[in-house]
């Protein structure tokens, strides 16, 4: 299979309409990445629910970065692209002020009229309880999990991760075998034990 050559096409659709495409807007057209471009999320899950099956991003913020907007808006939608079913993004915050920026509307188009809206699910230590009880960690050990990482700059984060701990004892070793990887990332490395 040939390449396509680009001076060929933008003179072909010159004439077809009118001459009113340059060749640098036809080359933005194409929408082809010529480079390899490496993008990353923190965690995707494939998730099976009564609503259907779906995918879950899910993106640790430490502070506002304007730039994200673009970053999840790629991520949802390559992925809708590629797997054809519905995206879920979750935005994990330690503090308050990154919450409330991570769950205003992201808007790309222009202001009165975007294109496209992210909207993130955004979990935060002001709708995250900081779950320090054995029993209550143990009922619900992803809340719990949750709850390290939201209040991961919290003087409650050790007795969080203590509950933690204990209640990773008492669920099945593929759930308990999971919770390391995702925790270390997430917490401050001041409050990581050697």
């Amino acid at each position: 299979m040939g390449s396509i050559d680009p001076t060929y096409v933008a003179h072909k659709a010159q004439s077809d309409w009118n001459g009113q495409v340059s060749s640098r807007e036809f080359e933005l057209l194409l929408l082809t990445e010529l480079e390899p471009i490496t993008r990353r999320v923190d965690t995707l899950l494939y998730l099976e629910s009564e609503q259907g099956d779906h995918l879950l991003v899910i993106e640790s913020q430490t502070q506002e970065d304007r730039d994200k907007t673009s970053s999840w808006a790629y991520y949802i939608g390559y992925l809708h692209a590629k797997h054809a079913c519905p995206v879920i993004l979750l935005v994990v915050c330690q503090d308050l002020a990154t919450a409330r920026w991570a769950r205003r509307p992201k808007g790309i188009g222009l202001a009165d009229r975007p294109s496209l809206v992210v909207h993130p699910i955004v979990l935060g230590p002001d709708n995250v309880p900081a779950v320090t009880d054995l029993d209550e960690a143990a009922s619900d050990v992803v809340l719990t999990v949750f709850s390290a990482l939201t209040h991961g700059r919290s003087p409650q984060v050790s007795d969080i991760l203590e509950a933690l701990a204990a209640a990773l004892d008492t669920v099945d070793t593929q759930t308990a075998g999971s919770v390391p990887r995702a925790l270390p990332r997430a917490l401050p490395r001041a409050r990581r034990k050697p």
